[in-house]
Parts: C-alpha cells; sequence; structure tokens
C-alpha cells in the first residue's frame, strides 16, 4: 500500500469515528427542553464534555498508531514516543458549545424565527463544533509529533474526496508543511481532513484525486484576484 493510501485510510478511520460521535452526540440533543434552557443547557455541555473527552482519546489513538507504523516503515533510525494529547480544553468545549446554542437565548420581542428552527440550527452547529473539537485533537497530536521527531521533516493534508473547495486548495499544496510553528492545521466546523507525516528519505507523491484538484485550481484562477471564490465556482459547478 502506498503512502497516500495508507493516509486515505487512516483519514477515512477518523472520519468514521466523527460519525460515530455525531450519532451519539444526537442522543445528548434531548437532554436540553423548552422553558428549561437555563438548567438543561449547562447539564447538556457537561455531557457533551464528557462524550467529547471519550472521542478525542480514540481520535488521539487512530493517529498514534498511525504516526508509529509510518515512521516504523519509513525505516529511519532512533526511538520516539508518540506524545499523546490531553484532553480538550474545557473552557473551548464550553465557548463552542455556548456560540452554537446563543440564538436560543434571542428574546421574543427581536422577532427570531420560530424556536423549532433555530433548535434545528443549533443542534447542526453544535455537531459541527463537536466534530471539530474531537479531529483537532488527533490532527494537532500528528502536528506535535512532527515538530518533536527529529527524523520527521514535514506534513501534508489529507482532504476526503468530497472535501470542500478550502481544504482541496489547502491540500494540493503537498508536504509543504514543515513544523507546528511554521502551519497551524486550519480547519472549519465538520472538517474532517488529517495530518500525515513525511520522514527522512520519503518524497510525497500526490494521489490522482488531488492531482485533479491541483489541475482544476491552476485552471480555475488564472488571471483570478480571488483564487479561492474562483476555485470553490468550479468545485461546486462540478
Amino acid at each position: 500500500m502506498s503512502q497516500a493510501s495508507r493516509a486515505a485510510e487512516q483519514q477515512a478511520a477518523q472520519r468514521g469515528l466523527l460519525a460515530e460521535l455525531l450519532r451519539e452526540f444526537a442522543e445528548l440533543w434531548a437532554i436540553i427542553r423548552l422553558g428549561a434552557f437555563a438548567t438543561t443547557i449547562p447539564q447538556w455541555i457537561a455531557a457533551v464534555e464528557l462524550l467529547l473527552g471519550e472521542y478525542a482519546a480514540m481520535s488521539a489513538t487512530l493517529a498514534g498508531d498511525y504516526y508509529d507504523e509510518e515512521r516504523d516503515l519509513a525505516r529511519v533510525g532512533g526511538r520516539f514516543t508518540f506524545p499523546m494529547p490531553d484532553a480538550p480544553p474545557r473552557e473551548k468545549v464550553e465557548a463552542s458549545l455556548r456560540w452554537a446554542t446563543k440564538d436560543l437565548w434571542i428574546p421574543e420581542q427581536q422577532a427570531p424565527a420560530p424556536i423549532e428552527e433555530r433548535l434545528r440550527v443549533a443542534e447542526d452547529k453544535a455537531g459541527g463544533a463537536a466534530q471539530k473539537i474531537v479531529a483537532d485533537v488527533g490532527r494537532e497530536a500528528v502536528l506535535a509529533a512532527v515538530d518533536e521527531d527529529p527524523q520527521a521533516i514535514g506534513w501534508f493534508r489529507v482532504a476526503a474526496p468530497n472535501a470542500c473547495a478550502f481544504c482541496r486548495m489547502l491540500a494540493i499544496r503537498g508536504a509543504v508543511y514543515q513544523s507546528e510553528q511554521t502551519a497551524d492545521f486550519q480547519a472549519h466546523n465538520s472538517c474532517s481532513c488529517t495530518a500525515a507525516p513525511v520522514f527522512e528519505g520519503q518524497t510525497w507523491e500526490p494521489p490522482a484525486d488531488v492531482a485533479e484538484w491541483r489541475r482544476m485550481y491552476e485552471d480555475s484562477t488564472k488571471g483570478e484576484r480571488n483564487k479561492l471564490k474562483a476555485f470553490r465556482r468550479a468545485v461546486e459547478g462540478r
């Protein structure tokens, strides 16, 4: 199996984990009750925090197993222990979930959208934020490992086949990212992109879909000032 294929397999495993997270997350949404937001939303946040801690640990384990396997296959010297991350910070979880549910508190005199619609939108936003929090743990652990491992020379972004234009644009850059300090992992809510390491002696070869994205990007952005907007039009027009 090629380096790109193994990276895609890891990305698919993380994406499957996020899908399972979303199923359990949906069950917790029932904690929130109309007329009792002041008491039930804090209860919901506490329950979600526990859930995210469990899934973040699983994401980190997947990332660590993948990193160790890639290091072995690269046949680089020296011993290295993958840095297992802490659970997502409590303040980050609470801030994200309160952001997602803030429109539930709009006073009726401001004529907000029906509460049923606001609940649906809040659940979607909170689910996306929850997925990002968990995914951040796995991918940031890989970035930290690359930064600490003397045998790692960089990392590349792995996007899903149906990734948005923004993620595709970053993925086509290849293994240009050198360390955690030189490039943060940019991600949006619900983003399932992952980071894959590159070690001494390895050369990253883009898979066919990434090569096609690069061709599309180059064709669609010629003479365009807003390249992301032009690329997004090309992606959405397919």
